[in-house]
């Protein structure tokens, strides 16, 4: 797989974000080019649908690619780290997660990811639709977003239709499972945390400031 299919794989693209960035439109497409000066080299990144990216050695007129190598080291290694430090530089600042797929919680990683900085980690192989949110401080969890059957965790459902869910972690756990849409954690400590199925039962807003006090008790 490409250095860019890997980035920006299960992301969508803000064309309007691309041209705040730097982006300039170049007949049928949208190109971005960064230099680097030390070493006579550009970087030119090209965005149709799907971005690709070149780099040119300036001084020879001609495509550097060995830095796509797989066994890159030394000066190609340090040109690699440079063009994937630019193209995660423009996932972050121009893109959104497509990890999961309700709108909602498309919505909410989303949010997460403007105030906070933060992206799904997908820490467990054997769950790969597990994914964790975790505070940069203190690498501890502050949400956790997975897919399973929806009678799994609301147990008045029969439907074993897949739901999208976010585990939180709430100061009043009785409180919040008197009110419709709050079910107990899955697969969490239930004396703490509690699951939202994400299917706008519950309005982004409340979504937020469950968040935001998730974050701020980890």
């Amino acid at each position: 797989m490409k250095i860019e299919e890997e980035l920006f794989q299960k992301h969508s693209t803000d064309e309007k974000k691309l041209a705040s960035y730097g982006f300039r439109p170049d007949g049928s497409i949208m190109v971005f080019t960064k230099e680097l000066p030390e070493e006579n080299f550009r970087i030119v990144v090209e965005y149709n649908g799907s971005f690709s990216g070149k780099i040119i050695d300036l001084s020879a007129e001609e495509e550097y690619v060995n830095f796509r190598r797989e066994d890159a080291s030394g000066f190609s290694a340090e040109i690699k780290s440079k063009f994937v430090g630019l193209l995660t530089d423009i996932r972050e600042r121009c893109c959104v997660n497509q990890y999961y797929g309700c709108n909602q919680t498309k919505r909410i990683i989303a949010h997460i990811h403007e105030v906070y900085g933060d992206e799904p980690e997908f820490l467990w192989k054997a769950y790969p639709t597990f994914a964790a949110i975790r505070k940069k401080s203190n690498k501890k969890w502050y949400a956790l977003f997975g897919g399973v059957p929806r009678n799994k965790v609301d147990k008045n459902a029969t439907s074993e239709q897949m739901a999208e869910v976010v585990n939180v972690k709430v100061a009043d756990v009785n409180a919040l499972l008197k009110k419709n849409g709050y079910y107990p954690a899955y697969h969490m400590n239930k004396k703490n945390w509690v699951s939202v199925i994400l299917d706008d039962t519950i309005a982004d807003a409340e979504i937020h400031q469950l968040i935001a006090d998730s974050f701020n008790s980890v």
